[in-house]
């Protein structure tokens, strides 16, 4: 009896592991305005900034000496920016400490696609990270959406979150997508690899982050003539 228990559990747990990821969730009902794709104007991405430039990029402290490297990036519920996470061994004896820097204190590097920021051995105590994880909205890390998985209405496991583009004032605009072709489980759909862009929905359309999973309010048939977004991953300093 207990080596036939024990069957079926191994049995559901292998199950579970080969068809979890058919059971996301599945999108959640909104009122948050949906952007029709064919007259959603891209322009502003341009004039935008990637995320993945700015990730793991070399950090400067006042002296022009390097300190560390950009390990994050911290949003708030607003879709705004409100900071940096550095990852820093540059002031104390006791291996990497991380430090988070407010947006408005960073500033262009010395060398291409580096930061600037006034974190010095006696200021350092003074940037410690808050992420809000008592507020049901909470301020959220860029690499808890980079990576998702996403899914439209109709197709589940559609492609995956590949980067993230604000715009000169620190918001998210855009989300871009690889997509899978075909769909992951064979839906046949018309659409690419891509990459795509897709309007930023975040908490508006339900998005939770840390729980993996990125869902867009659009069918199949609203992306078949979807064309893909070639960019440039560009960082924050670039355009100015």
């Amino acid at each position: 009896m207990k080596q036939t228990a024990l069957s079926a559990l191994v049995v559901a747990g292998l199950a579970g592991s080969l068809f979890g990821a058919a059971l996301q969730p599945a999108a959640a009902e909104t009122t948050a305005k949906v952007e029709n794709l064919a007259t959603w104007d891209r322009s502003a991405l341009q004039k935008g900034w990637s995320a993945r430039a700015l990730l793991q990029r070399d950090v400067y402290g006042p002296g022009g000496n390097e300190i560390g490297e950009v390990e994050d990036i911290l949003v708030g519920p607003d879709n705004k920016i409100r900071g940096i996470i550095v990852e820093t061994n540059a002031f104390l004896d006791i291996g990497d400490v991380h430090a988070e820097v407010a947006w408005d204190k960073v500033s262009a590097g010395p060398e291409a696609d580096s930061v600037s920021i006034p974190l010095t051995k006696e200021t350092l105590e003074n940037w410690y990270i808050d992420r809000d994880d008592r507020n049901v909205k909470r301020a959220w890390r860029v690499d808890e959406l980079i990576g998702d998985t996403v899914s439209l209405k109709d197709v589940r496991g559609y492609g995956y979150v590949d980067d993230v583009i604000f715009n000169d004032n620190g918001e998210i605009v855009s989300v871009i997508v690889s997509a899978r072709y075909g769909g992951r489980y064979g839906y046949g759909a018309g659409y690419g690899v891509g990459p795509y862009a897709y309007p930023f929905y975040g908490y508006n359309y339900g998005w939770t982050p840390g729980l993996g999973y990125y869902n867009l309010p659009y069918g199949r048939t609203e992306i078949a003539d979807y064309e893909p977004y070639r960019y440039e991953r560009k960082g924050p300093f670039q355009n100015r």
